[in-house]
């Protein structure tokens, strides 16, 4: 008894100097996948197995924020994003970033996510995940970038800005930190510079925004330096009652390291969303056009959630991507058939 009341003692002190406003949210989401492939060659490779993070981030949040007087907020995120189907799996961490906001707007620095990312994500009802084509049809995808910053203005009547960027940093003094043995608590991490500038307007029903990226392409042989990268996207959506629509695109130049050769694509996406009682129906259609000849991209998505909380939801994911003029060995077709489960906490 008394090491019980001693124990409570010092949990009561230690709870005294906690800092309350830390909140702890997250999901865990996870489906049946029956997935199937064609290849250019007319070979078909059927599997079935469990998929992570169908319709949303299995992941773990720490947020907090501090008052500093002045309106103005300390504040931090530390964000892990474990595999829901291997109890093995390391949680990895997702965004991870310190700030300041105030009057002035708000800074991040760390890994925050990127501007383009509210972008990309912003374009058709599924956001990131099975059915959007983000990463794929919608256009090589950036999320965030070790090392950055973020600076989001002020709310003014709906719009808001916001500008990341990343100073270069070589593979050769990445390599020299880690020769240092200062790895990994002061590791630098290889990349190239970049500068994202993101537009938004969110008002009532209607939502729409424009992201500019630009990356360096680095000399050739620099290697964990990614090659150099321009993307323009632009989106908008309305809600018409329980109906939103979506409409987006994009372009996009890949750019060689050492030569600047410029490999150049474009795309658009409609889609929709419509929520009914406990109901959710989403939908959407994109396309890829790249500059290489009969080398297009489509992709169409089917979602169906039944919402039996807030929190928990049954999902159902159809998904079909085809890829014009693919070689023998080289993906033609994709067909995803997914029936899951996602909880938020």
């Amino acid at each position: 008894m008394k090491k019980t009341l001693v124990a409570l003692a010092a949990l009561a002190a230690t709870a005294a100097f906690a800092q309350s406003s830390v909140t702890i949210t997250g999901a865990i989401a996870t489906a049946l996948n029956s997935n199937s492939t064609k290849n250019g060659a007319g070979v078909t490779t059927d599997t079935l197995g469990m998929f992570n993070n169908p319709t949303g981030t299995s992941s773990v949040i720490f947020t907090g924020t501090e008052d500093l007087g002045g309106g103005m907020k300390g504040l931090f995120l530390y964000e892990m994003d474990p595999n829901a189907n291997y109890n093995n799996s390391t949680a990895t961490s997702g965004e991870v970033f310190v700030g300041l906001s105030g009057g002035f707007g708000t800074l991040k620095m760390g890994t925050p996510n990127q501007p383009t990312l509210t972008a990309s994500a912003s374009r058709n009802p599924f956001g990131t995940k099975t059915g959007g084509g983000y990463g794929g049809v919608q256009g090589p995808a950036f999320v965030r970038q070790p090392g950055s910053m973020t600076y989001t203005s002020p709310d003014f009547s709906g719009f808001t800005a916001a500008l990341g960027y990343r100073p270069e940093v070589s593979a050769a003094a990445a390599g020299a930190a880690v020769a240092a043995n200062t790895a990994p608590l002061n590791t630098l991490v290889a990349g190239a510079a970049q500068t994202d500038i993101g537009l938004r307007y969110a008002n009532g029903p209607l939502v729409a925004g424009l992201s500019f990226l630009s990356q360096d392409a680095t000399a050739a042989g620099n290697p964990g330096v990614t090659a150099g990268a321009r993307q323009t996207n632009y989106y908008i959506n309305y809600g018409f009652g329980a109906l939103r629509v979506y409409f987006g695109g994009d372009t996009h130049s890949a750019l060689a390291a050492g030569t600047g050769v410029a490999t150049d694509s474009n795309g658009n996406n409609l889609g929709l969303r419509y929520d009914m009682s406990n109901m959710t129906f989403l939908g959407n259609y994109a396309i890829r056009r790249n500059a290489a000849a009969n080398t297009d991209q489509r992709i169409w998505g089917l979602g169906f959630d039944y919402n039996f909380s807030k929190r928990t939801a049954a999902v159902v994911r159809l998904n079909n991507q085809t890829n014009d003029g693919a070689a023998a060995a080289a993906t033609a077709e994709t067909r995803n058939a997914m029936v899951g489960l996602i909880h938020k906490f």
